[in-house]
C-alpha cells in the first residue's frame, strides 16, 4: 500500500496550476467576516466541478463537503475563507 503522504504530493502536485488559480481568485474577491457567501459559491462550485459531495452551511457563509463512506481514508481539513477589511 502506497502512502497516503506520497499519493497527497502527486495529486497536488498535478493540480499545482489549478490551485494557484483557485487561490488567486479567492485573493481577488475577498470577503470580510459574515459575508462570504460569494466564496463559500465559488468553493463549493469549484468541488463539485471535482465530483466532491458538498453543500452551503451557515446562512451559505461555509462548505461541507460530504464522505462517500466508501470505507477509503480521508483527509479532512478546516480552513477560513473571510478576509480583514
Amino acid at each position: 500500500m502506497a502512502d497516503w503522504r506520497e499519493d497527497l504530493d502527486s495529486y497536488l502536485d498535478a493540480k499545482c496550476d489549478e490551485l494557484i488559480q483557485f487561490r488567486r481568485h479567492i485573493h481577488k474577491h475577498p470577503e470580510p467576516s459574515g459575508e462570504e457567501q460569494e466564496t463559500a459559491r465559488f468553493i463549493a462550485h469549484e468541488l463539485a466541478r471535482q465530483g466532491a459531495p458538498q453543500r452551503l452551511v451557515l446562512d451559505d457563509r461555509g462548505v461541507l463537503v460530504q464522505s462517500d463512506e466508501s470505507g477509503e481514508p480521508r483527509i479532512g481539513f478546516r480552513a477560513d475563507i473571510d478576509s480583514l477589511r
